[in-house]
């Protein structure tokens, strides 16, 4: 084993059930370890070198554990740095909206606000309890009048309600003094804003379902207020016009469809995020789609191909039944996708086609329905890609 010098970088420790989470917030790279890590991370702090600690177990246990291969990932990681990894020279990239300070954040996410933000749910529920009329099925999405323009509008507010769902979780990050990241990927074939919140698991466990539930909460906060303005308009007669009532209903309609979404336990949804963190199982859709591969392999008579006896027994515990959640998620999803959004998509590629080869006396088709079918059309072509380079496994992806 090579004695090579070695320099611990600032680093969290949080306990996570049986382990412990560790990481840099410099580096937002964070890793779930048993505690001999945490152990032998000290006592490089200490000054002990690779050598001493290999020694010291020798001592101990008879064995000591594989340090170069643990060095090589802590460095990784950043938090060790060694003479093969010597720290960049330029400072890691800023988080978005950092002028967002902590003390600014808790303005936003503090008891106060939390408690108006519960009376306010609780004076919508209150409202939909004496007028139910008031609570949007499908129909609302369903516009007879003005069909394109509606829809277009429709698409810009959800995507404006999108991002405010995720400042809402940088924010609460914020509160607590971490920094957050936007960006946009994919969850299947839906292309989706996130909030890149790595510096929570640097966090004790119960300080993160904040920012982990912070979107969920002003999604909730805006359906709340939706209802309370439609229950005015109704009741005190504010004189809303019709075409302004139909779009309310819609956003309330698709505002509620994001809350449901959030239930898609078989997807890295927020609510997921918070049911791993409640039940310490960090990689569990990782871990569980590893485990399905390994079934796979077994009923095919072959090797399995990924070694998972090193998971927490709580967390083997749990994947059978995450499996079930995970297979029947994904069977729904891939129905919606071959019979709602591909005919859908389909649908428009005629009406693209009929508008070209139409002859030049006939009626124009509206610009709007131009736009509404284009951002739809690419927004669906654009997760398709992306969840079609997904399908490659990649090496080192881990479920953060």
């Amino acid at each position: 084993m090579q004695d090579i010098p070695l320099q611990v970088l600032p680093y969290s420790v949080q306990p996570d059930g049986e382990n412990f989470i560790i990481g840099s917030a410099r580096s937002g790279k964070f890793l779930s370890v048993p505690a001999d890590v945490v152990a032998i991370l000290e006592a490089f702090k200490a000054g002990s070198s690779p050598a001493q600690v290999h020694q010291d177990y020798l001592r101990r246990d008879g064995e000591a554990p594989d340090l170069d291969d643990l060095i090589q990932v802590l460095s990784s990681h950043g938090i060790l740095s060694t003479a093969a990894t010597p720290l960049p020279e330029s400072p890691l990239p800023r988080g978005h909206f950092d002028w967002i300070t902590p003390a600014m954040g808790r303005v936003l996410w503090n008891r106060y606000t939390l408690a108006v933000m519960a009376a306010i749910v609780l004076a919508a529920v209150v409202t939909l309890w004496r007028d139910p009329v008031l609570l949007p099925g499908w129909r609302a999405l369903y516009f007879p009048r003005d069909t394109a323009i509606q829809l277009l509008g429709l698409m810009l507010l959800g995507m404006a309600s999108t991002f405010v769902h995720e400042m809402a979780h940088l924010t609460a990050a914020r509160a607590a003094g971490v920094s957050c990241r936007f960006s946009i990927g994919n969850q299947l074939w839906f292309v989706v804003w996130y909030t890149d919140m790595s510096g929570i698991w640097a966090l004790p466990r119960r300080r993160r379902y904040l920012p982990i539930l912070a979107g969920p909460l002003i999604d909730l906060v805006s359906i709340a207020l939706l209802v309370l303005v439609l229950a005015a308009d109704r009741q005190q007669g504010w004189g809303f016009a019709p075409y302004t009532v139909s779009l309310l209903s819609a956003l309330l309609f698709v505002n509620l469809l994001r809350i449901v979404w959030q239930c898609y336990f078989f997807i890295r949804t927020d609510f997921y995020y918070a049911l791993s963190n409640l039940f310490g199982c960090k990689r569990l859709l990782q871990d569980t789609e590893d485990w399905l591969r390994n079934r796979w392999a077994r009923l095919r008579g072959r090797v399995e191909a990924i070694d998972q006896s090193g998971l927490p027994a709580h967390e083997r515990r749990m994947i059978p039944a995450y499996a079930a959640i995970w297979l029947g998620g994904r069977g729904i999803a891939f129905s919606l996708l071959l019979f709602v959004q591909l005919p859908l998509f389909v649908s428009y590629l005629f009406l693209l086609w009929e508008s070209i080869t139409a002859p030049a006396s006939a009626q124009p088709v509206p610009v709007t329905t131009w736009l509404a079918g284009l951002l739809f059309s690419t927004l669906l072509i654009a997760g398709l890609a992306m969840w079609a380079r997904q399908l490659w496994p990649r090496k080192g992806k881990i479920d953060a």
